[in-house]
This record gives C-alpha cells, sequence and structure tokens, in this order.
C-alpha cells in the first residue's frame, strides 16, 4: 500500500523522502530524543540519519512500515517522525513516534498519534493498535493515555538502552473500544 498524507488541523503527516536528511539528523540530533526513543543513537549523525532514512524507503521485509514525517502546516517543516508498524497476521499495529524538543509540550505529539490510530482502525483494518515507552518516560505515557490507549503491563528490563535494563510500559486499544469512543457504529469504518 502506497503511503498516502494525513492532514489534521494542524499538521501533515508524509512519507519521508531522502531530501529530509538533514532536517531529521538536525532535529532528531539532541540527547534528550535518543535517551527516551529505543534506536536512535546520540549524537546521531547524518549518516545515521541517511541510513536509516534508506532503510524505511527500502524495506527489507514482505510487510511496510509507514513512517510519516511530522510536519507543520503550512510551513511543512518537518517536526518529528511517527510509525505505524502492521503485523497482518495477528491485525494489529506498533505505533512509535518521536518529535523535535522545541515541539513539545505544544500537543503536536498527541495530535499525530491520534491521526496514526485513525490510520490504523480505518485504512489498515486492525484488530488492535499498541504503543510502549519507557517507564521514566511519563511525557510518552500521556501522550499514548490521551489517544484512549489503556496501561496493559510493565516489562521488566525488557530492553538495553545504553547497556542499562530498561522497563517499558504498554499500552493498547481494540478496534470495538476504539469504535465506540469516537461514536462510529460496527461496520461504518
Amino acid at each position: 500500500m502506497e503511503i498516502e498524507n494525513i492532514i489534521t488541523e494542524r499538521l501533515l503527516l508524509r512519507e519521508l523522502q531522502m531530501d529530509d536528511v538533514n532536517s531529521i539528523q538536525e532535529i532528531g540530533n539532541a540527547y534528550e530524543i535518543a535517551d527516551t526513543t529505543i534506536n536512535i543513537p546520540y549524537p546521531y549523525t547524518l549518516e545515521a540519519a541517511e541510513e536509516w532514512i534508506k532503510k524505511v524507503l527500502n524495506p527489507n521485509k514482505s510487510t511496510k512500515d509507514y513512517i510519516f514525517a511530522i510536519t507543520r502546516r503550512p510551513e511543512s517543516a518537518i517536526i518529528g517522525v511517527i510509525g505505524i508498524m502492521p503485523d497482518y497476521q495477528h491485525l494489529r499495529a506498533e505505533i512509535g513516534y518521536w518529535l523535535g524538543l522545541k515541539y513539545w509540550n505544544k500537543g503536536y505529539c498527541t495530535e499525530a498519534a491520534e491521526a496514526a490510530l485513525d490510520f490504523c482502525f480505518t485504512k489498515l483494518q486492525m484488530r488492535r493498535a499498541f504503543a510502549q515507552c519507557f517507564a521514566r518516560n511519563p511525557a510518552s505515557s500521556r501522550v499514548i493515555e490521551k489517544i484512549g490507549m489503556k496501561y496493559e503491563g510493565r516489562l521488566r528490563n525488557h530492553i538495553l538502552k545504553w547497556d542499562k535494563p530498561e522497563d517499558m510500559l504498554i499500552y493498547g486499544i481494540l478496534r470495538a473500544e476504539w469504535l465506540e469512543e469516537k461514536g462510529i457504529e460496527k461496520g461504518k469504518v
């Protein structure tokens, strides 16, 4: 499936392009971002950003992830990235995101995450969506809760971040719950 743009009140979520490499590296090169994400290194070099965008544009697997540049409308400057990683066998998708530091605490992440969740259920027809974050990242937990996901559990020492074990919090929402929350009758989406 081709990535189509998603438009919200203040944002445009669009497919990444190789031309985005400088912007991605510039806004992603912050210790605070690397510290609260699983895969972003610090420092985040131009080469690392370029390699990552190449992987996104030329996936090495049969199922395509949907990775969007988060841009503000109308100026279209990139402020972050949001991804939807579908698992069609189990009809579920994981949502992950990050924003540049100067865009924190302005509601952009919640707006983008809500749009990604809508995409999961309306376009991809998933039956479940989930997100995870470091237990020590309450801001990310708040974003996930604001879009309607419920806390499902804590995975203790689940990953290593910079050689240190990290607990991950798991949140999820079922399509039926999302439909009810949106006031949409089953079969209408």
